[in-house]
């Protein structure tokens, strides 16, 4: 695997592991009350898990493509 793919990867992991953090935090948000909060941060986890399967995709694209 090329490095650049690893690393696509990698980055990947870490935008689902961010987006899983911010879903919870929504979560906490939204059952205090915060709706606003919770909206906000349950847009930046949908950013982030959108990303994640952006870069798996350049990724295996990359491996596909040479």
């Amino acid at each position: 695997m090329a490095a650049s793919s690893l690393n696509q990867i990698r980055t990947a992991v870490l935008a689902e592991s961010i987006a899983t953090e911010l879903a919870r935090a929504a979560h906490h948000h939204g059952q205090q009350g915060n709706a606003a909060t919770a909206e906000a941060l349950l847009t930046q986890a949908r950013h982030n898990r959108i990303r994640a399967i952006w870069l798996r995709a350049e990724a295996g694209a990359e491996q596909c493509l040479g």
